[in-house]
């Protein structure tokens, strides 16, 4: 199956995922503990089953058995190390301070300088913690957390502990961050960039070609195996208007793609509607609401200094970034990081999934873009 998508995705590895294209592809690569069904509800992913104690605060999974595409277990350690990652400001997913919060260790009193650390027996690093929440805490680093118990491996299971009931807490869990990644993600990072090594229902069919196709392949024995046997994604980098994949839908040389808002009546003429963006044909016309924000590490140089900050918070034109080449949207640009609840930025994504076999078009599941927190990419038939 073909999928147009409009640009190089910076990267593919979840850790540090960074456009709506690279987490399309992260998605099919690897699993989390849960996901979320096209419907909206929490459903079993690297988890086979999960318990919540009476009081909200303890939850266990139980993983079902599985192995990174390389042939190695996958493991509660493995799922525990990449949970506390976030933790650790010296490794990827860096800026991810909204994820896992209410855990136990998450936040500790105010203090100047305490050790990192990825929490797999590598040496500490020194962290500065320079940042003091409203109410005198700041961000707890791996070994706080690990400490306090809030993420741990008990008889095999991966247990999380919580301040305070957190009804949230299994939506952050399918955030693409929180995916494990195997040892060699550490030792070969250069290699792992270009070739992930993953545990969901697609592998890499070799190394990425920046500027070329990204071909995946169907894992036959995933829990969920695809209704396809391959993805090969297709990268249109000028394609601004979306009109050179438009021609390609037409032409069947792709069989999933984002389409120019001015073809949407057409679009529905030939292939009709889809209300559900994770199965069938025709077109799938949705908004988004989206927030979009520069993260500066202001511990480092030469970010430390205000001056720097000011001069690149005045070099932006917001009235340029209104300018959206590659879709049809409705944004406006906030003052602050948080909107207003009168205020949500929109965005229009048109979607059109189709699929020929003898001339006859068949259902195939699909979807151009994974937004953030929001589900994942099942092809299937």
């Amino acid at each position: 199956m073909r999928v147009g998508i409009g640009r190089d995705p910076v990267s593919i590895d979840p850790r540090t995922v960074a456009d709506d294209e690279g987490e399309l592809i992260a998605r099919a690569l690897f699993e989390g503990l849960v996901d979320v069904s096209p419907a909206g509800a929490i459903v079993a992913a690297g988890a086979e089953s999960w318990t919540v104690s009476p009081d909200g605060l303890t939850y266990r999974f139980r993983l079902r058995p599985a192995r990174f595409h390389d042939g190695r277990p996958v493991t509660a350690s493995d799922h525990q190390r990449a949970l506390l990652a976030v933790f650790d400001a010296t490794e990827p997913p860096y800026f991810r301070d909204d994820l896992l919060d209410g855990l136990l260790g998450a936040r500790v009193p105010a203090r100047e300088d305490v050790a990192g650390g990825s929490g797999d027996g590598a040496p500490d690093r020194e962290r500065s913690r320079s940042v003091t929440l409203p109410d005198g805490m700041m961000r707890g680093t791996v070994q706080d957390v690990v400490a306090a118990g809030g993420i741990a491996v008990e008889d095999g299971e991966l247990v999380l502990r919580l301040r305070s009931p957190s009804p949230g807490l299994l939506h952050e869990l399918t955030d693409v961050a929180l995916m494990p990644v195997p040892a060699r993600a550490f030792t070969e990072p250069d290699r792992f960039a270009r070739e992930p090594v993953g545990n969901g229902p697609f592998r890499m069919a070799g190394p990425r070609e920046i500027g070329g196709f990204i071909r995946l392949a169907a894992v036959d024995d995933h829990h969920r195996r695809p209704g396809v046997d391959g993805l090969l994604f297709q990268i249109y980098p000028t394609d601004g208007d979306r009109s050179q994949r438009w021609s390609d839908l037409l032409a069947n040389r792709l069989q999933i793609a984002g389409i120019p808002p001015d073809r949407r009546q057409e679009a529905v003429l030939l292939y009709g509607r889809s209300t559900d963006p994770s199965q069938g044909v025709g077109l799938f016309d949705h908004g988004t609401a989206d927030l979009y924000a520069y993260g500066i590490n202001t511990a480092s140089t030469p970010y430390d200094d205000v001056r720097l900050r000011q001069a690149l918070s005045a070099a932006i034109d917001p009235q340029f970034s209104l300018i959206f080449a590659e879709s049809s949207a409705t944004v406006s640009i906030r003052p602050t990081l948080l909107p207003p609840r009168s205020s949500h930025r929109r965005r229009r994504a048109l979607t059109v999934t189709t699929t020929q076999n003898s001339h006859e078009r068949s259902t195939q599941r699909g979807s151009l873009r994974a937004a953030r927190r929001r589900g994942s990419f099942r092809p299937s038939s």
